[in-house]
Formats: structure tokens, C-alpha cells, sequence
């Protein structure tokens, strides 16, 4: 039973139904609270008691007497009164006088007292008191503004009743006397009651999408060390709830991931990002356009201050090329060695790197390593330029943002760290900056360095696996968003088409 009823509210008609009862209680919350309700008075008794005073022995008891005359048997009574509604209650809005009654008790004086002067002065002016009754004025209230007053007694006996009193639409009532259970506090109660069971069957709802998950399992995403952080969050919020299934990130580098993806042969367990197509490498392997990816080419801040902010691409090419060794040979007057930081030769940045912005391969230089460090010539101290490599992303950009004098490139979100990076300086490239708006692969003239990231699997994955929830999920609005937001440019403009940059291998 209990079962059958926890899926009927899970259900997205439950839900709904829930909905729709929270909405309803709230509605009428509000309209009965601020329509039907909304001018309303409140009155209490704060003191009613005897003043006798008597003095011990022959002396008896003390007589009272109250501007001249005597006053048996005193008691005082202090009323207040408040505005309870949820509009101001103006002269208009009375029916008649508010009027009390104290039984057998005689009036003998009324003050008012924590009162605005205006109703101080209407109490002057209009207030009429006879027997025991007191009529008090019209008067004018705020919202949750209150006034007191006192009344001076003659007789035995307590209480006080309300002989008198209406507002129009509204209600003038006894707060000792309300009811305990009122629509008020009925519709309260519910809309305190209905909100936690929404909120419980909006996240359990959330929580059992197996739909989306793909089943119990895991599934490996190995490759690009540049896309791994956006990877990471994606594949998270994909799987949020999703018990029993996993997603590994596992960065190492492109082509070592689409190595290892072609030496697993045909599978669902495993799948690679790879920075850029991979072409002929592994022509079995099926790709998929992700998103289109800007890199920078990056110095430290020790260059730049020495006015060296653009390069040309004939700059570059020969600084990789050996022949710049100096940063002088770019700017002269500087006299700061130029010190070349790589990624390794799997690297998918350093592919794209050659491809589109060197046009020649890094290690044609021979020897290519110079350098363990990336400072000094330690390894060949015979040639004149200083080279190093790095296996990941985050090596190479500590490296340029710690060694004076340092080159090197990287993805150019990851790159604008400042907080991690601080002495690290993005440069343009013939005096483009690296943005997605000077990309046109049309013209020869626009950035040049930027691929596209790819998602590699080993055969046609079943749509109701895990690889194949992620590769649609990658599609999603969810996904595009977290991409934008991490300065990605999404392939997919929708779950069916795809980017035009995105539609030619690069």
C-alpha cells in the first residue's frame, strides 16, 4: 500500500496534483487574507482588578474618591486595541461605535493612553461613557497600529463584553474569545503541510530517472587534458542521482586516448575526447563534433612588460623553429632568453598547434629537448634554444606562469586564470585576439588556432546504455550551457543540428 502510494506521488501526475493543491491553498490563503479579511480590529483585556485598599487594626478601610467624589468599591479595567487586518481601518469602514459593557459596574472615568494624538484628541472630543457603558470614537488605525485606554470602575464584580461594534466587510473580535481552529490557521497548516511533501517528491522524482542513466555500470572518458574540467562537471550533473552508474574522467592526452580506445576494440565502457579529428590515426572510430575550443599562445609576464603583447606567425614559426633564441630578435633593446615550454607529442593541443599555426612539427629541431626544467639548457647545453615538454595542461601553464622569459600555449579559458596564473599573459596572433569571433574558416586572414574537441567511440554505442544517455545528454540544453559558460563553443545548435564551424573535420 504504502508503495502503490509513494509511486502514485512520484508520478508526473502526482506531482502536478500536489502542485496544484499547494497553489489552490495559497491562493486562497492570500485572497482570504487580504480580500475577506482585510479589515479587522482585535481587542483584549490587559488588567481587570479591584483597588480597595484597606489598613489594619481600628483604622478600617480607606475611602476613594476621584476628582471630588467618592468612588466605592474601584477596580480599574485596561483595554487594548489593535488593527489586525491587513488594510488601514479609516473612520469610513465603521458600521457604528465600538461600545463596552462591564456589568454591574459604574463608569467612572475613561484615559486613553499609547495612542497617536489624533486618537487622543477624538478621545477628548468624542468618547461617551454612561452606566457602564463606554462608546468609544471612529477613530482612525494603521495597519498593525494600537492604541490602550483605561477605565475607572465603581461596583463589584469583573469582566467586560462588547455590546456594540461592526465594520464594513470586516470583523471587530475578542482575542481571548477567537476560536482555535480558524480558516486562517486550517489554511496555514496545509500550506506548511502540502510545501515539504512537494519539495520531498520534486527531489525523489529528480533522484529515479534510471531513463537517464543507462543502468548500473561504469564508463571510462579518457583523451583531451584541456576539456577534462568541463567533462567533469557535465558527466556530474548528468548522473546526479543516478545510483549504481558511473562516469570516470581520466585525462592523459588525445592521442593516447584514442590509442587506447582503438586497443579496446568494440565497446561501451569506454570512450575519448579527443582536441581535434583524428584523421587516418584510427579510422574505425566514430567521431563526434562536442564543441569548438580556442587555444592562446601564452607568455610570462616578463615578456609582456617588455612590450611584447602580439606575434606574428613568422615570429612564432621561428622561435619554434630555433632560430629566435632571444627575445630581442622580436623587440629590440630586450635582452631575455626565450624559453620554450611544449606539451608532449600525444597532445591533441600540441597537433592543432602544428596543424594550423606552425605548419611544421615541434621536434624537428634536433636535439628537440633542451631542458628538464624549462630554464636552463641542462640536458644539451650545446645548443643555443631552450625546450622542454609537458605531459598535461595545468604543467605547462605552471611552467610559462613561473619561468621568466617562457613560451608556451594552452586553452585560452584556462589560460585567462588570473587567480592561478598570475604572471601569465595571453598574446594575439597577428594581432587577433583569441575569441571566437575572429574565427572564420573561410578566411585566411582570421585565428588560426582553434580545433574542434571531439567525442570518439569504438563502434555505435546501444542508445539505452550509458555511453549513449551521455552522448545525447551532450546535446541537451543543459550541456550547451554549461559549455558557453565554460567559454566553449557548442557543436549542437539543437539535439538534431550541428554548428556549421562543426561540420568539417578539423
Amino acid at each position: 500500500m504504502l508503495d502503490l502510494l509513494g509511486g502514485a506521488l512520484t508520478s508526473e501526475t502526482g506531482l502536478w496534483v500536489l502542485v496544484a493543491g499547494l497553489a489552490v491553498v495559497v491562493v486562497w490563503l492570500v485572497v482570504d487574507r487580504y480580500l475577506f479579511e482585510r479589515n479587522r480590529l482585535a481587542w483584549r483585556v490587559v488588567f481587570d482588578s479591584g483597588l480597595n485598599l484597606s489598613l489594619p487594626g481600628e483604622f478600617g478601610e480607606l475611602e476613594h474618591f476621584f476628582r471630588g467624589r467618592k468612588v466605592d468599591n474601584p477596580s480599574m479595567v485596561i483595554l487594548a486595541i489593535r488593527n489586525s487586518g491587513s488594510t488601514d481601518v479609516a473612520e469610513s469602514d465603521y458600521v457604528n461605535r465600538l461600545r463596552f459593557t462591564f456589568g454591574p459596574r459604574e463608569v467612572r472615568a475613561v484615559k486613553v493612553s499609547e495612542a497617536s494624538d489624533d486618537i487622543k484628541e477624538r478621545f477628548n472630543t468624542e468618547l461617551e461613557h454612561s452606566g457602564n457603558e463606554v462608546t468609544l470614537p471612529k477613530v482612525h488605525l494603521n495597519r498593525r497600529e494600537r492604541f490602550k485606554f483605561a477605565v475607572l470602575l465603581s461596583g463589584t464584580d469583573k469582566g467586560v463584553r462588547q455590546s456594540r461594534g461592526q465594520l464594513y466587510g470586516g470583523l471587530i473580535q475578542d482575542e481571548a474569545a477567537q476560536r482555535r481552529i480558524t480558516r486562517q490557521r486550517v489554511l496555514r497548516w496545509l500550506a506548511g503541510a502540502l510545501t515539504p511533501v512537494v519539495l520531498v517528491v520534486l527531489i525523489v522524482s529528480t533522484r529515479s530517472a534510471p531513463d537517464n542513466c543507462g543502468g548500473a555500470g561504469q564508463l571510462r572518458l579518457v583523451g583531451s587534458t584541456a576539456f577534462a574540467p568541463i567533462a567533469e562537471e557535465i558527466t556530474k550533473a548528468h548522473l546526479a542521482g543516478c545510483a549504481g552508474t558511473e562516469i570516470k574522467v581520466e585525462p592523459n592526452s588525445s592521442l593516447e586516448g584514442l590509442q587506447q580506445l582503438q586497443a579496446a576494440g568494440a565497446t561501451e565502457s569506454l570512450a575519448t575526447v579527443s582536441d581535434g579529428h583524428a584523421g587516418d590515426v584510427a579510422p574505425e572510430l566514430k567521431p563526434k563534433p562536442l564543441a569548438a575550443i580556442v587555444f592562446s599562445v601564452v607568455v610570462n609576464e616578463e615578456v609582456s612588460k617588455q612590450g611584447i603583447t602580439d606575434l606574428s606567425l613568422e615570429q612564432l614559426r621561428k622561435i619554434y623553429a630555433g632560430e629566435y633564441t632571444n627575445w630581442s630578435q622580436v623587440r629590440p633593446g630586450v635582452n631575455l632568453p626565450i624559453r620554450i615550454v611544449s606539451r608532449t607529442g600525444s597532445s591533441g593541443s600540441r597537433t592543432t598547434f602544428e596543424k594550423y599555426v606552425l605548419g611544421f612539427p615541434e621536434d624537428r629541431l634536433s636535439p628537440s629537448l633542451t631542458s628538464q626544467f624549462c630554464e636552463t639548457n641542462d640536458r644539451n647545453p650545446g645548443v643555443p634554444w631552450t625546450r622542454c615538454e609537458r605531459a598535461r595542461t595545468s604543467e605547462l601553464l605552471d611552467r610559462v606562469n613561473a619561468v621568466s622569459g617562457a613560451i608556451g600555449y594552452a586553452e585560452a579559458q584556462t589560460a585567462a586564470d588570473r587567480a592561478r596564473y598570475p604572471k601569465l599573459v595571453r598574446v594575439r596572433l597577428a594581432g587577433k585576439e583569441p575569441i571566437y569571433e575572429h574565427i572564420d574558416p573561410n578566411q585566411d586572414s582570421s585565428y588560426p588556432f582553434w580545433t574542434v574537441e571531439y567525442l570518439y567511440t569504438n563502434g555505435t554505442p546501444a542508445p539505452a546504455s550509458i555511453l549513449g544517455n551521455l552522448i545525447r545528454h551532450l546535446a541537451t540544453d543543459s550541456a550547451r550551457e554549461k559549455l558557453r559558460a565554460a567559454s566553449y563553443l557548442p557543436c549542437a545548435k539543437t539535439e538534431t543540428s550541428v554548428l556549421e564551424l562543426c561540420r568539417n573535420p578539423r
